[in-house]
């Protein structure tokens, strides 16, 4: 199945293939403050592949904080929280925002509650890099 997501005004698509059906997705509500802020529920598959696409770049914000181990892609126009990214073992892995895509009324799983915050940097990367998506990043034409 594939899925497709966006930011409010589509600068920042993508598309998320997984065999996984929007029902049986395991959501989570991360409770650190930027994630509380924007309202974010999230979901990964291990198995799927996320692709990102970027429409204009200067309108995207590429934002780390905490322990830096993993960059939060943002739009500068519309300001939506779409994806975190992990960089490791020659390879990218994402978090996705559920709120971003286009059929999340379809994703009804009640989010748990998530806390990482005594986790080290080495254990955060570990633990991502285990349960995230494998992602890529493609370049749209400008808008």
């Amino acid at each position: 199945m594939i899925y497709e997501s966006s930011c409010h005004c589509g600068n920042i698509t993508g598309q998320l293939e997984s065999e996984i059906k929007p029902e049986k997705f395991e959501l989570r509500r991360c409770l650190c403050n930027f994630c509380i802020k924007h309202g974010a529920i999230t979901a990964t598959d291990p198995n799927g592949l996320l692709r990102l696409n970027i429409g204009v770049e200067k309108d995207t914000s590429h934002y780390r904080f905490g322990l830096r181990t993993a960059e939060f892609v943002v739009c500068s126009v519309c300001g939506v929280y779409v994806a975190a990214i992990l960089e490791a073992d020659g390879g990218r892995f994402s978090t996705f925002n559920i709120n971003t895509m286009k059929n999340v009324a379809d994703f009804r799983g009640t989010p748990t509650p998530v806390n990482y915050e005594k986790e080290s940097a080495m254990e955060k990367v570990s633990r991502r890099r285990l349960v995230w998506t494998p992602t890529v990043f493609e370049k749209l034409a400008k808008r």
